[in-house]
């Protein structure tokens, strides 16, 4: 096998380990959530700014995360900052979500979107998949 082939294998079977790693337990956490989370009407009171990363380059950026008020099933009212923001308000103020929260917990709130449960658990599991398939591709290949 010659030295490129080994290489080839060697990093993409650490690099799909270590992408199973970070996306299987994940995934795990988002199936518990989904069976154990109670669906909610939530109503967009407004936006936070949160600094992060600018995306593509150095320096920051100023996000939008959404703030939503909701009603849980005792009629308690809880107000809550998403994690997940935008570069710009993706919702309108008076808008209303579906959320997912967890009612032993109701700080993890998450968009109930295909995007919002399972972009991350998906493309780090699958991507680590694809890194283990690379290696197994090259090992044969030779």
């Amino acid at each position: 096998m010659l030295q490129n082939q080994l290489f080839i294998c060697i990093f993409g079977s650490v690099l799909g380990a270590a992408f199973i790693a970070i996306g299987v337990p994940m995934l795990i956490d988002t199936i518990r959530f989904v069976r154990t989370a109670v669906r909610v009407k939530a109503r967009v009171v407004g936006y936070e700014q949160i600094e992060g990363p600018k995306p593509g380059g150095p320096g920051t950026f100023e996000y939008q995360h959404p703030k939503v008020e909701f009603e849980d099933q005792q009629g308690n009212q809880h107000c809550f900052t998403l994690s997940s923001g935008l570069e710009r308000q993706g919702y309108a103020v008076g808008s209303t979500l579906s959320l997912l929260f967890d009612p032993g917990n109701p700080c993890d709130v998450r968009i109930k979107s295909l995007a919002g449960l399972w972009q991350f658990p998906l493309m780090f599991t699958l991507g680590g998949l694809m890194g283990f398939g690379m290696a197994i591709g090259v090992w044969f290949q030779s």
